[in-house]
């Protein structure tokens, strides 16, 4: 189940980022990514992208945080319309 690849990647990511282990936590994050790009899970995207961004800005590539940022937010925001236009569902 790819899915559940998806998880232990991300938190191999974020455990390398908070050891300033910069290198390590982008490749885990692109793995994570791939694997959550093709079978398009776009909570783990979303939270892969999150981690893309930190881990670039603490290493001082603002570019590419800015890059994997507008990712992030844009992923977020898809996610929240869709959380949202099911409540209403619900509520009707």
């Amino acid at each position: 189940d790819k899915q559940d690849l998806t998880y232990p990647l991300a938190g191999l990511a974020q455990v390398n980022l908070k050891q300033k282990s910069y290198d390590k936590s982008i490749e885990y994050s692109e793995k994570g990514l791939k694997i959550a790009q093709e079978i398009q899970t776009p909570r783990e995207y979303r939270d892969i992208m999150g981690t893309l961004y930190e881990t670039y800005k603490l290493k001082g590539d603002y570019l590419k945080a800015l890059e994997y940022h507008e990712l992030y937010k844009m992923m977020n925001d898809s996610i929240f319309d869709v959380d949202k236009a099911e409540k209403i569902a619900n509520l009707e």
